[in-house]
């Protein structure tokens, strides 16, 4: 019996067309949301460009961005204050600096607030940091022996709760990573009863296949520790985590075989969701769990990823025994769509958080072709949970991919039509002055009560969906 991603597999392989190549047949379903958004704030430009923001974090009653040197605070009447400038504390307490000499993969790339912060005020940023001249002097998950000269880092700062701001002078490194190449570093973070998640990439150039995600070090892991300084430790591993003590994989490993996962958030029910952007064919939403392997740079999506070949040429159909393997397949997945054998095509995934407040977009988790379409898609909370993302090839099923389609208040007039659009691309090349071609790059992160932001790096310009809020327009259709 062939598996149904074999099938549709060998059918795209059959029958693609130069312009039209996809290896997932399976069609994107349109028309079924309507989902309504309007501007909340914009962010200062960045040595002559607009802000690149990488992250949106909430924390009490604010919102905090990342960009590629700073943290901002924004309130939720859109007003902007920096709160923390990592590349000004950095260079203040060490001889290094902040990296962002790759603009795509550098600089701050998250922000988390410990579970205890009214008490402790402590909190934790993902960045590239300069390497230093003397590394065996600092905690590394793990290095390579030909580094590039920045490396993943975590940081740990301490909030003054007088002046409201972090002191640059309570920077700690928690821990580094050594990158072979500057691409696909560390990632998101965020908090879960106490214990801190990070996303790390594989650590490979785009389209690249050496890569990792099943070697022992922290790439292309979801990693998990309790980041508070122990004795001499700077931090310590769970006794819970699944490796724990094995010599197969590093104690801080909570899963592996990640490309480069954007995003991680967790579910009402503490589910966690991360995507996975792929290489040259497939992009994934994953449901993670302690131990989960989830194949990378093995397969891509429910396909074997060849070292060779591009986009339908590079992946095949899995074999009828590829169970035995244990890999974790994707709860939901979108294919690239382009030239048959073309490599990169400026498609890949940027996750968001599952939507679970009894707003008009509640009961979906919502992601975006990020770089350039912006197309936001959205698959049912019920249908990535009763996906079969394990077992034989043949019974393996996915959440179906939806596209919304956007209303945007353009002028703050409730009085005058929103202008309507297939894609949040579109909308932000409509809502920008400037010529920013045919990047997006759209990111989206949640709120305290549960709604849904985006933001650009093309404007610097941080939105909110109005229909993510009880009570606010649209919904489905």
């Amino acid at each position: 019996m062939h598996s149904l991603a074999s099938l549709l597999v060998t059918a795209a392989l059959v029958c693609s067309l130069a312009s039209a190549s996809n290896p997932v047949s399976i069609p994107i379903i349109h028309g079924q949301l309507n989902v309504h958004t309007k501007r909340l704030a914009q962010l200062p430009r960045f040595e002559g460009d607009s802000a690149k923001i990488i992250c949106i974090v909430p924390h009490q009653n604010h919102l905090y961005v990342c960009t590629l040197n700073a943290i901002y605070k924004v309130n939720f009447r859109g007003s902007v204050s920096l709160y923390l400038d990592i590349q000004k504390a950095i260079a203040s307490q060490t001889p290094r600096s902040l990296n962002y000499d790759n603009r795509a993969h550098g600089g701050v790339r998250s922000i988390a607030f410990h579970p205890d912060f009214p008490r402790n005020g402590l909190l934790y940023v993902s960045a590239m940091e300069s390497r230093p001249s003397n590394p065996k002097q600092f905690t590394y998950i793990s290095d390579t022996h030909k580094p590039i000269a920045a490396d993943s880092v975590l940081l740990e700062f301490k909030h003054n709760f007088g002046r409201g701001v972090p002191d640059h002078s309570s920077y700690r490194n928690v821990f580094r990573v050594g990158m072979r190449v500057f691409d696909h570093p560390i990632k998101q973070i965020a908090f879960r009863e106490g214990l801190l998640y990070i996303a790390h990439g594989d650590g490979s150039f785009q389209s690249a296949t050496a890569g990792g995600g099943q070697r022992n070090d922290a790439l292309g892991k979801i990693l998990r520790i309790n980041p508070l300084r122990s004795g001499n430790s700077p931090y310590t591993v769970p006794q819970s985590n699944p490796f724990m003590g094995a010599s197969s994989m590093k104690d801080e490993v909570y899963a592996l075989g990640f490309r480069n996962p954007h995003q991680l958030c967790f579910g009402n029910d503490g589910t966690l969701y991360v995507a996975d952007a792929g290489r040259d064919n497939i992009e994934e939403i994953d449901l993670v769990v302690p131990g989960g392997n989830y194949g990378w740079a093995e397969r891509e999506g429910t396909f074997v990823h060849l070292s060779k070949g591009g986009l339908v040429s590079g992946v095949q159909s899995l074999p009828s025994d590829d169970a035995k393997h244990g890999y974790i397949y994707p709860a939901a997945q979108v294919g690239h769509e382009g030239r048959h054998g073309a490599g990169f095509v400026g498609q890949a995934v940027a996750g968001g958080c599952p939507i679970e407040n009894n707003s008009p977009m509640s009961g979906n988790y919502y992601y975006c072709d990020f770089p350039k379409s912006g197309k936001l898609y959205y698959s049912t909370i019920s249908e990535l949970k009763s996906a079969r993302t394990t077992g034989s090839p043949s019974q393996l099923t996915q959440a179906r991919t939806r596209q919304a389609t956007i209303f945007f208040d353009h002028d703050n007039n409730p009085g005058t039509p929103p202008k309507k659009f297939d894609s949040l691309g579109d909308l932000v090349r409509y809502d920008t002055s400037e010529d920013i071609g045919d990047r997006a790059d759209i990111r989206l992160g949640r709120g305290p009560a549960g709604q849904l932001y985006w933001s650009s790096k093309a404007n610097g310009r941080v939105y909110i969906f109005t229909s993510s809020m009880p009570g606010g327009p649209g919904g489905p259709v």
